[in-house]
């Protein structure tokens, strides 16, 4: 099951790491390895002392599942994710008709979009078009 964790992870990576962050579950991980990041004065010798927070010698993953972001370091969220990919398995049929009927649909949907069939920018406009302020900005 260890591989079937990390590929989820890899599946459901929110894909972007930093110094802290406080799991689903109201654990917070830090990173106690990497010295790149600003900490306000005193907070990595609280992260510390916490009895709630864990030091990680890495930078602090997350995972996203059902629009909860859980820490990859955690455990909590495994067997969420166990279940999910036992579903998955269960039901690869059904889940892979789904996606052939939901390709179908935006097939359908796109080709419904009107196409234009000239269309010319000149260098020239594209540079009077960035020069140009945004109303409402200036």
């Amino acid at each position: 099951m260890k591989e079937d964790i990390e590929q989820f992870e890899e599946a459901f990576s929110m894909h972007t790491s930093g110094s802290v962050a406080e799991c689903a579950c109201g654990r917070v991980f830090w990173d106690s390895y990497n010295s790149g990041y600003y900490w306000e004065n005193g907070e990595r010798e609280r992260l510390s002392e916490s009895k709630t927070a864990t030091s990680v010698p890495h930078s602090v993953e997350r995972v996203v599942i059902d629009g909860i972001v859980y820490c990859m370091d955690c455990s909590c969220w495994h067997s969420k994710a166990e279940r999910i990919i036992q579903w998955l398995r269960d039901n690869q049929t059904q889940v892979g008709q789904w996606y052939a009927l939901e390709k179908r649909r935006l097939q359908f949907a796109s080709n419904e979009v009107p196409i234009i069939e000239h269309c010319e920018v000149t260098s020239q406009s594209a540079e009077q078009d960035f020069e140009r302020p945004i109303s409402g900005l200036t």
